[in-house]
């Protein structure tokens, strides 16, 4: 015998990264996800305290709680440009809290999870918490997984640790990409039967906006890069490849978003002389980054690394020719010369070379431009279609428990 399905599934979402103003755009993807799922489900974010005050938001559909781990000046783990490795990078003594948050965090996640039907995990470390307070609820775990969590895992034993638990105890694990579902099967093939692949969306907005995009050519090409100004998003590959190019007179770019790095990065663009050329407009909140993907030419993205990157994906949507680093996450979406271009991972002089040739041929940027939105509207890559997805898996998951469970 089955359980019966409530009328309104209760979920906590939890997550250590969360926008919690309109100011910030940690963890935006997780708040685009939350704001399609609480369409038909009674959703509750769950996610750690920053150091001053949450202000509640009556409109957004869904209730969001924070749990406190440190006396507040000490709550700067989470919710920061890089997330809680790069802020355990930086201040080192941050590790003597990162006990008290993990015990937080479980005792506020036994609580929610108490009244609720399922508990949604981001991330293995929370993967693990929530299995742990899964276990004790008797109440099942979802939990999805990105790019960083298997690369860590696959180089630091304590994050191997944490990840193989989150496998052991969720019931469900999705990752937002078929290269970090292969990675995880190749590795971890105990658990490939749990593993599921949901690709993150983006909102509509984007898509009508690429609708009008003409591709004429302009005296001045405005290349924009986002992100987080952290070691693994390459900024300066960027930097170096503009001080290459010979049409250098004819280029500006953007740089949007904020990070550790970003002094060291002010400093090289004075040292290539790109000062006239780059323009630092730091962190902003995710409702302007349309504005700026709409009047830029170019989109690049020069990571290292990445899962599935929604960035590239928002890009794509506007209709934005992109170049981007040929990494695995990055060639599910790039098919190199007809959806955008890609170069070899932190060589500035191959990305010099795409870049002169976007500068200069208006007619190459219409095609990649108008090829990559075509390939997020054939691929349905929308929030809604995602959060469909998620709740499909939530239905299944308690139609398969047992009545008594």
């Amino acid at each position: 015998m089955v359980a019966r399905l409530p009328d309104k599934l209760k979920v906590v979402m939890l997550t250590s990264s969360f926008p919690l103003s309109a100011e910030t755009a940690s963890g935006i993807f997780i708040l685009r996800l939350v704001e399609q799922l609480a369409k038909d489900t009674d959703i509750a974010v769950l996610t750690p305290c920053p150091p001053g005050r949450i202000k509640p938001d009556v409109d957004r559909g869904f209730k969001v709680r924070c749990f406190r781990y440190a006396p507040k000046s000490l709550q700067i783990l989470a919710h920061q440009p890089g997330g809680i490795p790069v802020a355990l990078r930086q201040n080192r003594w941050l590790n003597l809290v990162v006990p008290f948050f993990m015990v937080s965090m479980a005792f506020a996640s036994l609580s929610a999870v108490s009244n609720a039907d399922l508990i949604h995990a981001n991330w293995a470390p929370n993967g693990f918490i929530a299995g742990i307070a899964g276990f004790m609820a008797r109440k099942p775990v979802v939990t999805t997984l990105r790019g960083s969590d298997v690369r860590r895992a696959l180089q630091s034993p304590l994050d191997n640790f944490f990840l193989k638990r989150c496998l052991a105890f969720s019931n469900i694990v999705v990752t937002v990409s078929n290269a970090i579902h292969r990675l995880i099967k190749e590795n971890y093939p105990r658990w490939s039967h749990k593993i599921i692949t949901i690709p993150n969306g983006v909102d509509q907005e984007f898509i009508e906006i690429g609708a009008d995009r003409d591709y004429k050519a302009n005296d001045k090409v405005r290349l924009v890069t986002v992100g987080s100004l952290v070691p693994g998003k390459r900024i300066e590959t960027i930097l170096y490849a503009l001080a290459r190019i010979k049409s250098l007179d004819t280029a500006e770019c953007s740089v949007i978003g904020s990070g550790p790095q970003e002094p060291m990065l002010k400093a090289l663009t004075q040292q290539l002389n790109l000062s006239e050329r780059v323009d630092f407009i730091g962190a902003i909140a995710h409702s302007k980054i349309p504005n700026y993907l709409q009047d830029s030419d170019v989109f690049i993205l020069s990571s290292a690394s990445e899962g599935r990157p929604n960035v590239l994906l928002e890009a794509m949507a506007a209709g934005l020719p992109v170049i981007a680093s040929d990494i695995e996450g990055v060639r599910e979406l790039i098919q190199n010369g007809k959806t955008g271009l890609l170069f070899d991972v932190g060589d500035p002089g191959h990305l010099a070379k795409k870049m002169e040739l976007l500068i200069a041929d208006s007619h190459a940027r219409g095609m990649l431009g108008r090829g990559a939105r075509n390939f997020i509207i054939e691929n349905d890559l929308r929030w809604d279609g995602t959060a469909a997805r998620y709740a499909r898996i939530y239905s299944e998951i308690m139609r398969s428990r047992p009545s008594h469970f």
